[in-house]
């Protein structure tokens, strides 16, 4: 087995040797690991100088992910050996596959800069919709509940003195849906049921009794009217509209009363609030937003089309305008 090596110029081979050597995480046979004394820089060169010479396809698959671009060329000389093509064919498609990679990496984080300049997809909301959880854990449990986005909703267009209430109550649906969604969230990750749960909670008391509610403390039962919304009230509210044809002043009552339940039931879920300093909340704010554009980068945003934002040639531009505009600023430094 083996191949001749004309086409290897000697120097080519010594360079090789020599700078393989110097590594200490070297790969090497068994006759020089079990050897009484450690190897030293000479064993290690003249074990990579013979390997070289005499079986460049063993070599190859021991050594060849060292091996630079410029160096694993060298080895075109020597075509023509079933080893040294195999082995050369896998480190060619490694390094295409590595340089493949290398620019989609490029091309998301030139997509990304566009999301960053937009605003929108890595806003604080956006981000919070897309992971409550991670949201929960560096920014929301330290945020009175409800505080998040109300000001921003009621600026938007069309949002006018007629239908705040609307406003108000939606907003807070929408924030305990998106505790609920944190808590079920949270509850994968960690493998095991939210003790905390008091949805959870009372629907296995249930099961326990045969599908009848259990009694429960004085405390509980007060947190339980609050998130069941007082059905008694509530029906008794219903009752009187319909029997004075929807009167509208029963009507606003009751919307009061469903906005102040989704508040309560928010801040139920929510708990008390951490206090922490204005420099541990800019942290944490930092963390989570590097958190969400590494997955971003990773490919981990479910809803964005990976493919073709890696196939997309003209996020390429991006980099070209970076390095014209880091030549400019090195020039001008000069």
């Amino acid at each position: 087995m083996g191949n001749d090596t004309r086409g290897l110029p000697s120097d080519t081979v010594e360079q090789l040797a020599a700078r393989l050597a110097a590594q200490s995480d070297l790969r090497l046979p068994a006759q020089l690991r079990q050897q009484a004394s450690a190897p030293t820089a000479a064993d290690k060169t003249r074990y990579l100088t013979q390997l070289i010479t005499h079986d460049p396809g063993v070599f190859l698959e021991r050594h060849g992910s060292e091996l630079t671009d410029a160096e694993l060329a060298h080895f075109q000389s020597l075509r023509g050996d079933y080893e040294v093509d195999f082995y050369c064919k896998v480190l060619e498609d490694r390094t295409d596959q590595l340089k493949r990679s290398q620019v989609a990496k490029n091309r998301r984080l030139a997509y990304m800069a566009r999301l960053e300049a937009d605003g929108t997809y890595f806003g604080e909301e956006a981000m919070r919709d897309r992971q409550p959880a991670l949201h929960h854990q560096y920014i929301g449990q330290f945020q009175p509940s409800g505080t998040m986005g109300a000001s921003t909703q009621a600026d938007e267009p069309g949002c006018q003195a007629g239908n705040a209430l609307a406003q108000s109550i939606l907003r807070g649906q929408e924030e305990l849906d998106l505790r609920q969604r944190q808590a079920a969230e949270q509850q994968r990750w960690d493998q095991v049921e939210e003790e905390s749960d008091e949805e959870d909670e009372e629907e296995q008391q249930q099961q326990d009794n045969g599908g009848q509610p259990s009694a429960a403390p004085p405390q509980q039962q007060q947190r339980e009217t609050s998130a069941q919304g007082k059905p008694d009230e509530a029906a008794g509210v219903k009752g009187q509209q319909a029997a004075a044809g929807g009167n509208q002043a029963q009507q606003e009552q009751e919307s009061e009363e469903q906005a102040d339940e989704a508040s309560r039931a928010g801040e139920a879920v929510a708990g008390s609030v951490p206090l922490i300093s204005e420099e541990e909340a800019q942290d944490n704010a930092d963390t989570f937003r590097d958190l969400m554009r590494q997955r971003f980068i990773g490919g981990l945003d479910s809803g964005v089309d990976y493919a073709a934002i890696d196939a997309d040639a003209e996020l390429d531009d991006h980099w070209a305008e970076e390095a014209g505009r880091d030549a400019e600023e090195k020039y001008f430094d000069d």
